[in-house]
């Protein structure tokens, strides 16, 4: 009897332990003057203490980058080489929320510079009599205006789980598929799992012990936010434009192992790449951060 019931309190611990990662499908246009509509999968990680939202490419980069160091150590080595590159992605933002307050915090860049973003914004649900089925679950409709745009939610109380999408939540149910009045943005739930670890736990942890600016974002509040997106508007090129312009002229600026010979052409390039990206990239989820 005894060993009967270690094991099921085994068991119950184990079960205890596993979090749910929802998956979703992020449908978007980019470019509001074009047709053109890109997908990403996305991963809601969802545990105990809180929520993490981020797109599948990051885990899968991120997931190489750990294997490496974890391969490294087991070989012995003394100096760890750390990757910082990421698989490309459409999505290169990510949303943590802390329970039981929902406190939600968008993570992104602006140029090379990575930020925390705290939202300060609650978002103010109006619950609909509605109802229709979404992947076998059924669901009830809810809208909101929030960061400029008109939104349309579908929530089911069939998950004991309150969260949703990107900052949403807030709605006496997980959000099963969530889309903006023009048609912009749509994301809907396309399954779900049981993982044995937060997503972020062993990226924070390998972080901590070995690469203190792997991931290191400034926390700054969106007021903040919006004057630094402003000043990026006006010049993408304010962060690196010191290190094409050194006071000694005998100081040569190498890219990726190769000295530049005419940085000033280079930098214009850049500037104009940065400033056609975003033309390109005018439709974001918030019009409004």
């Amino acid at each position: 009897m005894k060993k009967i019931t270690i094991a099921l309190l085994l068991v119950s611990s184990i079960a205890s332990a596993q979090n749910t990662r929802v998956i979703y499908e992020h449908e978007f246009r980019p470019d509001s003057t074009s047709k053109t509509v890109e997908t990403e999968l996305m991963y809601l990680d969802i545990g105990k203490n809180g929520s993490h939202y981020y797109s599948r490419c990051t885990f899968e980069s991120d997931s190489l980058a750990v294997q490496s160091i974890e391969k490294q150590l087991a070989d012995g080595v003394t100096q760890l080489t750390i990757s910082k590159s990421r698989t490309p992605g459409e999505v290169g933002y990510e949303v943590d929320k802390t329970y039981p307050d929902y406190r939600t915090s968008l993570i992104c860049t602006i140029g090379d510079t990575a930020y925390s973003v705290l939202e300060d914004r609650r978002i103010e649900w109006k619950i609909l009599p509605d109802k229709k089925t979404i992947n076998t679950f059924q669901a009830q409709k809810a809208t909101t205006n929030f960061a400029g745009r008109k939104w349309t939610a579908w929530f089911t109380s069939d998950l004991p789980l309150r969260d949703g999408p990107y900052k949403f939540s807030g709605l006496p149910g997980l959000i099963v598929q969530i889309y903006d009045q023009t048609g912009s943005h749509k994301i809907t739930m396309k399954g779900k799992k049981e993982v044995p670890e937060f997503y972020t736990d062993k990226r924070k942890r390998y972080t901590r012990e070995y690469s203190s600016g792997w991931i290191n974002p400034r926390e700054i509040s969106r007021k903040q936010y919006r004057k630094e997106l402003a000043d990026y508007k006006k010049d993408p090129m304010q962060g690196m434009r010191h290190l094409f312009s050194p006071s000694d002229p005998k100081v040569k600026v190498h890219m990726d192992g190769a000295p530049i010979a005419d940085s000033k052409n280079l930098l214009q390039t850049l500037e104009k790449n940065a400033r056609q990206g975003m033309k390109h990239n005018n439709n974001k989820i918030e019009l409004v951060p």
